[in-house]
């Protein structure tokens, strides 16, 4: 041993070891809280997805009732009228149940299949009204291939017909659906009839239905969507824009 070599205080020594007993512990915890944040969070996640999910179809349950309803109101007034076309709504009615039920269980639906749905509804309202409603649908897509959630439009399109058809009036509905570069655009025009033509229960339903879009736009599509609601050219106008 050299004795003109200075060993390290003990003061030093025991520095040492108390920094390197904090730094473990500190590290141990550090984990620990980590882990325990983790957990926590991946258990708040899955409880929003839930809670998501539940008012999705809470959202949706609102809409069939809605929908067949007024699709059976339809029907009903054409029997004594017009049996024939009263029989062409309930086999268009049956084919919208069987995609209803057996297509729209998936978050996501193919965009062929909700036009067809959307053709298939048009031509069923169709039947119910004269030569002196002006229906015009204009479908246009790029990619095939593309999905998107079910069922989005229909309120919209029932609006349409509710608000723009009075049958002492030239009555104008335009509907019209575009997909490029994965956007898909959805507008609709419709003649701007007063209020009064429409009973308490079908302002109400109105309501439901534009509240329903909404709130389902901004659970599955937050931050991606545009909806404009306006007049032009006293036409009610509505458009909905969806970056998928």
């Amino acid at each position: 041993n050299n004795p003109n070599v200075q060993k390290p205080p003990r003061e030093l020594f025991l520095k040492m070891h108390h920094f390197s007993f904090l730094f473990v512990v500190s590290i141990s915890v550090a984990i620990k809280t980590t882990s325990r944040w983790y957990v926590s969070e991946n258990q708040r996640k899955n409880l929003e997805n839930e809670n998501l999910k539940s008012e999705l179809n809470n959202l949706k349950m609102q809409l069939n009732p809605h929908f067949f309803f007024n699709t059976l109101n339809n029907i009903y007034s054409l029997i004594q009228t017009s049996p024939e076309k009263a029989q062409d709504s309930v086999h268009g009615l049956a084919k919208l149940m069987r995609y209803h039920l057996y297509e729209t269980n998936e978050d996501k639906v193919s965009i062929d299949g909700e036009i067809e749905f959307m053709k298939s509804y048009v031509e069923l309202m169709k039947l119910r009204f004269t030569s002196n409603v002006d229906v015009n649908c204009e479908f246009q897509i790029e990619n095939h291939e593309v999905s998107i959630a079910p069922l989005l439009f229909i309120p919209l399109i029932e609006n349409a017909f509710k608000h723009g058809v009075n049958p002492l009036e030239k009555s104008i509905i335009k509907i019209s659906l575009q997909e490029k570069n994965h956007i898909i655009s959805f507008e609709s025009f419709n003649s701007n009839f007063p209020q009064k033509y429409q009973t308490d229960t079908e302002r109400d339903a109105n309501g439901i239905g534009l509240e329903n879009i909404q709130k389902r736009l901004s659970l599955i599509y937050p931050g991606k969507f545009i909806f404009i609601r306006n007049c032009v050219d006293d036409l009610f106008h509505v458009k909905v824009v969806i970056q998928l």
